[in-house]
């Protein structure tokens, strides 16, 4: 972990040559491949949520704060951790298998006979491209989210449109962005 940290930070000149571009291709792969299923189970959960706190929050005459509470919730809690999950899951699994294939086949002992070291050469693009696009992707899954709630205190519970925006305008601040 030390060693991909480090060398995440520092380039090699040699290992930099030979692989062009492939933190680019390592985010395309990791980071569009996921964003249908981010943007799936999010508004899914958006949609969960804020149809489950409905019928709580009619009971009291409260039904604009479904905005209130789909936003903080997405935005705090919901949308990174199920981002991360999907992430840890989808790709983690994904780069797991592809570095025991490579073991298997010996191609890490080929890249060591080549004189570079495979962690360089492997691990640190595939790490730099997570570290890209896991921010990206939890914005996307808090947009998703977001929207499925939208869709629910629109459709279901009759607020209107503008009334939604201005509540979760009121509720979610930067700072629970950042």
């Amino acid at each position: 972990v030390a060693d991909t940290l480090i060398f995440s930070i520092f380039e090699d000149r040699r290992t930099k040559r030979v692989r062009r571009g492939a933190v680019w291709e390592e985010a395309n792969r990791i980071g569009l491949g996921a964003l249908g299923i981010v943007c799936l189970l999010s508004s899914l959960i958006g949609l969960v949520v804020s149809l489950q706190t409905s019928s709580l929050l009619r009971l009291f005459g409260a039904d604009i704060l479904v905005a209130d509470m789909i936003g903080i919730s997405m935005v705090r809690e919901l949308a990174p951790l199920m981002t991360s999950i999907i992430m840890a899951g989808r790709s983690g699994a994904s780069i797991a298998a592809e570095i025991a294939t490579m073991s298997i086949n010996e191609e890490v002992a080929g890249i060591r006979t080549m004189g570079l070291d495979p962690i360089r050469y492997i691990v640190v693009p595939k790490f730099r491209a997570i570290s890209l696009t896991m921010p990206g992707l939890t914005v996307f899954s808090i947009v998703c989210g977001i929207f499925g709630g939208f869709v629910i205190a629109v459709l279901y519970m009759g607020l209107s449109p503008s009334a939604f925006i201005h509540e979760l305008s009121t509720a979610v601040y930067l700072k629970d962005v950042v």
